[in-house]
């Protein structure tokens, strides 16, 4: 639970920071950031800390000691890890529109022109929308894979947790409400999404599983060669 909600939020903090830093306008809003920490964290966080831990060999680790860190075996760089991926799919979907613009109109791609192009309301809005959406769904995506950084996802006893089940599916559903009904679109300034976008957005939050795999790997390998 403490490092989902570490990382996740370390890469609101970053996607921020950074678009401000480049001179860009900012990827979310307000209301948007409130409705994430709302939706997407706090509830999956609720989910991890009610989680059965389906390790198999949860009982043959050694107690850890009662003055270790949270940060200890490895938290601090799946901290890191995750909060890198999420700031990258972010700020790839917010600037994914002027970006493409750009390379439409033959433009360089530089700083101050996606700044310019980012001014146009009709391409931050959606460029928003995009990055919201992006983040909202990665977020949920990875709660499933906290249960255990150890064991493949594709091992897990999804059953196990319904709480987490619950906690997806208003996540998922909520994040396409806020894009389709025009009573929650007012309210978050954001536009409808076709079903080409949000394929693709779905596609790209999918890598969380990715990196999810690959730590795993590691981690069985680094076992493997410390016996």
């Amino acid at each position: 639970s403490i490092v989902f909600a570490l990382s996740t939020n370390v890469s609101e903090i970053a996607t921020m920071f950074l678009a401000i830093l480049a001179g860009f306008a900012t990827p979310l809003k307000a209301t948007h950031i409130l409705w994430i920490n709302l939706l997407t964290d706090s509830l999956p966080c609720f989910a991890l800390g009610v989680d059965p831990n389906s390790s198999s060999d949860v009982m043959n680790k050694r107690p850890r000691k009662s003055n270790e860190s949270v940060f200890a075996n490895g938290g601090l760089t799946l901290i890191l890890l995750y909060a890198a991926l999420i700031t990258v799919l972010t700020l790839g979907a917010f600037l994914f529109l002027p970006v493409k613009a750009l390379l439409d109109a033959g433009s360089a791609i530089t700083i101050a022109n996606i700044a310019a192009q980012l001014e146009v309301a009709e391409i931050l809005m959606r460029s928003q929308t995009y990055a919201f959406c992006m983040l909202g769904m990665v977020e949920i995506i990875q709660a499933i894979g906290m249960r255990d950084s150890e064991n493949s996802i594709f091992t897990f006893k999804m059953l196990d947790n319904k709480m987490m089940l619950l906690a997806f599916f208003v996540g998922l559903i909520g994040q396409i409400a806020v894009t389709e009904i025009p009573f929650l679109i007012n309210i978050f300034g954001t536009v409808s999404l076709s079903l080409t976008e949000w394929m693709w957005i779905v596609v790209a939050a999918l890598s969380n599983v990715v990196l999810h795999e690959i730590i795993v790997i590691c981690k069985k390998i680094k076992k493997r060669k410390s016996k």
